[in-house]
């Protein structure tokens, strides 16, 4: 290693300067130039948590916000329009009802007569 270094040192050596000119400072420039990558890593790392702050702040809505929507929501229920929770189950509970009278098949009743009839299909040949 130390050889090459020396090799190197004489190269430089052997090469004139111009008049009037420093020869480059290759490691100073490299210096600067991680110098300055550091600052925008830090920078962009800096720039990301603001971002991500910014991000967090503005999704959580405020008191102000919440009891904001609170009240639409209680003032939209209080119309005659909308069925108290209690009200819904009991309409839920007569269309059922209906339902059932009506002889309109549950959910379970329809795929058992697409699965029946998926059997006879296929025990005649048929497929899908």
């Amino acid at each position: 290693m130390s050889e090459r270094c020396a090799m190197d040192d004489a190269a430089d050596a052997a090469v004139p300067a111009l008049p009037g000119m420093e020869p480059p400072d290759v490691n100073g420039w490299f210096l600067n130039v991680a110098r300055r990558l550091a600052a925008l890593e830090k920078e962009n790392c800096e720039l990301r948590a603001a971002l991500a702050a910014k991000a967090d702040a503005e999704a959580v809505p405020t008191k102000q916000q919440v009891d904001q929507l609170q009240r639409e929501i209680k003032s939209k229920t209080d119309h005659e329009d909308v069925p108290s929770n209690e009200q819904f189950h009991q309409l839920c509970a007569t269309v059922a009802r209906k339902a059932d009278a009506d002889g309109v098949p549950t959910s379970e009743l329809v795929h058992e007569i697409l699965a029946a009839l998926e059997t006879k299909s296929r025990s005649e040949g048929h497929t899908f």
